[in-house]
């Protein structure tokens, strides 16, 4: 079946929708939610330049990859508090193409990169569980 809307009934659907889509906005915007998350970066340096004493975790995730939404931010958070002082923590939207840098070679978001004296010691796609990032992190910051 197909159906076929002209400029009339486009416009008629439009408006009978409205009811529907405008509180919704408005819930959205009131709550906050549907705005691009922010996170906050522990330092402010080229990830692939640093060279520090601590491990470095680069999340790179999207708006779009419902995964982090679900399960890779809440691992990066228990990292986070786990790891606090220990490491070096770097958050990346790769919503646009053009803001993850070509030299991470990141096919799949969202991805964890973990670097240590300026070489990638892990990657991470799709994280859902923070064991292997947890040991990984462990006997780098033990280091």
């Amino acid at each position: 079946m197909r159906i076929t809307l002209n400029r009339f009934t486009g416009r008629l659907l439009l408006l009978a929708l409205l009811p529907i889509v405008l509180p919704i906005r408005l819930w959205k915007w009131l709550t906050g939610r549907g705005r691009p998350p922010t996170y906050t970066n522990t330092i402010e340096v080229d990830p692939l330049a640093y060279d520090g004493p601590r491990p470095l975790v680069v999340s790179i995730w999207a708006s779009y990859a419902t995964v982090w939404k679900v399960a890779t931010e809440k691992v990066i958070e228990q990292l986070r508090d786990e790891f606090a002082g220990k490491c070096e923590f770097m958050y990346i939207d790769g919503s646009r193409a053009a803001s993850v840098d070509p030299r991470f070679n990141v096919d799949v978001l969202p991805a964890v990169l973990v670097f240590h004296e300026g070489r990638e010691a892990g990657r991470f796609v799709n994280l859902l569980d923070p064991e292997e990032p947890r040991k990984l992190l462990g006997g780098l910051a033990g280091a």
